[in-house]
C-alpha cells in the first residue's frame, strides 16, 4: 500500500510504497520529520484548516469505526522551498458490515486541506492495483496547477466492489471507473486479435499480427511485430497505444480521413484527427513511448494512419 514515500511517520510507524501498488495523495517526496526533537520551534501552519505545522505523518487505526487514517500534517517537500507546505489526509473504511455489502469491501476518501508546493511533472492522486493494467490519476502527470487546486475539488470518494471487481467514486462523468481482465495475448505466430466493447489490453507477441479492439477505452501494446491496429473511429477514439512500435499500421474502417486532419502531438502524446474540417483537433488517440522507426508515430502519418473502408 503507497501512502507516502519510504518515510516513517512521527509515531514510528511506516508509511510507505509497496511495490507500486497503493493509494497517492501526491506523487512525489515529502520531508516529514523524524523525531519530537526534530520539530519546528515555530510551526508553519497552513491557514484555513486544521491542521497544525507539525510538518509529521500521522495515522489513526479506529476497529469500532472500521476506519484508518493518514494525515500529512503541514508537510515540507523533500527539496526546494520548505518553508511551504501541504496538508491533506486519507481515510480507508471497511464497508464489509453494510447493508448489500460483501467481504473485502471498502472505500478510500481523499482530504485536500492545503497544497502549497507540487512538482512539474509529477503525477497527482490516485490510485494502482499493482497488476501494470489498473491505475487511476485523478489530474495526470504534467499538472502542477491541477495539484494546487486539489482543495478546491473537497472529498474524493473511491469505492472499491468486491463482487464485481469495480472502482466507483464521486468524480463527475467518472462515477465508474473501467478495471481490465488479464490480457488478450498474441503467439509468436500470426494472430487475429478480437476484443469485446468492454476496456482490454491487448499483448500481441512477434507475430505480424492484426488487432481488432472493440468499443471500450482499451490500452493496445503494438509489441515487437509489425503489427495492424484496425477498427472504426468509435473504436479507435480514446484507446491507447503503447510501446514497441516497428512498421506498424493503424487503418480506419470505413472512414475518409483526409491526410491533413491528421497529425501527432509530442506534447500531448496523442494522435490528433481534425474529423470536421475546422482546422482544430476533435479526438485522438493516446500513445506511450515515441521510437523513431517506420511507424503509426512518426512521418509521414498520412501512408500510416489512413482510411481503409
Amino acid at each position: 500500500m503507497l501512502l507516502g514515500n519510504g518515510w516513517e511517520s512521527l509515531n514510528g510507524q511506516q508509511i510507505r510504497r509497496n511495490d507500486g501498488a497503493g493509494f497517492y495523495l501526491l506523487w512525489d517526496d515529502h520531508l516529514p520529520r523524524r523525531s519530537a526533537d526534530d520539530l519546528p520551534d515555530t510551526p508553519s501552519v497552513t491557514p484555513g484548516g486544521t491542521s497544525t505545522g507539525s510538518n509529521a505523518i500521522w495515522y489513526d487505526l479506529d476497529p469500532e469505526a472500521g476506519t484508518l487514517t493518514i494525515t500529512y500534517d503541514d508537510v515540507a517537500p523533500f527539496s526546494g522551498d520548505r518553508s511551504q507546505r501541504n496538508a491533506y489526509q486519507l481515510q480507508f473504511t471497511d464497508l464489509s458490515d453494510q447493508p448489500g455489502a460483501s467481504e473485502g469491501d471498502f472505500s478510500v476518501e481523499y482530504r485536500y486541506e492545503a497544497v502549497e508546493w507540487a512538482e512539474p511533472r509529477q503525477g497527482a492522486a490516485g490510485f494502482s492495483l499493482g497488476d501494470g493494467l489498473n491505475a487511476f490519476n485523478i489530474l495526470g502527470p504534467n499538472d502542477e496547477a491541477g495539484c494546487r487546486a486539489l482543495p478546491e475539488q473537497g472529498p474524493i470518494l473511491f469505492t472499491f466492489d468486491s463482487d464485481s471487481d469495480s472502482v466507483a467514486s464521486n468524480l463527475p462523468g467518472l462515477e465508474e471507473l473501467p478495471l481490465f481482465g488479464p490480457p488478450i495475448r498474441g503467439t509468436a505466430s500470426r494472430d487475429l486479435l478480437v476484443g469485446s466493447d468492454e476496456p482490454e489490453v491487448f499483448r500481441p507477441d512477434r507475430g505480424r499480427d492484426t488487432l481488432k479492439p472493440g468499443l471500450g477505452e482499451d490500452i493496445i501494446d503494438i509489441g515487437p511485430g509489425a503489427n495492424t491496429v484496425r477498427g472504426s473511429m468509435d473504436e479507435l477514439l480514446n484507446d491507447t497505444l503503447r510501446g514497441g512500435f516497428d512498421n506498424d499500421r493503424l487503418p480506419f474502417q470505413g472512414e475518409a480521413i483526409a491526410p491533413e486532419a491528421i497529425s501527432f502531438d509530442r506534447g500531448r502524446d496523442a494522435i490528433l484527427l481534425d474529423l470536421d474540417g475546422d482546422g482544430t483537433p476533435d479526438d485522438g488517440i493516446a500513445v506511450e513511448g515515441v521510437y523513431d522507426r517506420v511507424s503509426v508515430l512518426t512521418p509521414p502519418l498520412r501512408h500510416l494512419c489512413r482510411a481503409d473502408p
